[in-house]
């Protein structure tokens, strides 16, 4: 399996392509499905809180609220979606309930790994190992019984 490889940037909260040579890079591994999956914004489901609900447009300008999400989603089969709902979190405190919620968002935007068997077994841990700082450790457990793992930062602005 191959991809065009990403770049994460957690300092400047940015996405680039990879090159190698002067052409675009390839990512042999999964480092490029899991940023995909985990740093894309998944639709927000109906009960869910959202963390600007009454400060941007939907609070008084007659529309609805902006539940993000990917327009492609519309398109892909069994209700299927990419991304995740770790941006519901950019306003909460840094909580034990936090840190328990992103693991689960993490563990969401990730099923299709296993659904598709591309692993066995998903290893997250999450941590807040500095102020406004959610570290992720992901780690895949394949079904030929290696593993990668995968770290990165989101830096939000936590209330």
């Amino acid at each position: 399996m191959s991809d065009i490889a990403l770049l994460y940037d957690d300092t400047n909260l940015r996405f680039d392509l990879a090159l190698e040579g002067g052409d675009l890079a390839l990512d042999q591994g999964l480092h490029t499905a899991v940023l995909i999956s985990l740093l894309s914004d998944r639709l927000a489901h109906p009960d869910d809180e959202l963390p600007n609900a009454g400060l941007a447009h939907g609070a008084d300008d007659g529309l609805p609220p902006d539940r993000r999400g990917w327009v492609g989603d519309a398109f892909l089969p069994d209700n299927d979606q990419i991304g995740s709902r770790l941006w519901l979190l950019s306003r909460e405190k840094e909580l034990a309930p936090v840190l328990a919620l992103a693991q689960t968002y993490d563990r969401e935007a990730l099923q299709w790994m296993i659904d598709d068997g591309v692993v066995d077994r998903l290893d997250i841990v999450c941590t807040i190992p500095v102020h406004g700082v959610l570290a992720h450790v992901i780690t895949l457990r394949k079904p030929d019984g290696t593993a990668q793992t995968h770290r990165f930062a989101s830096v939000w602005s936590f209330s």
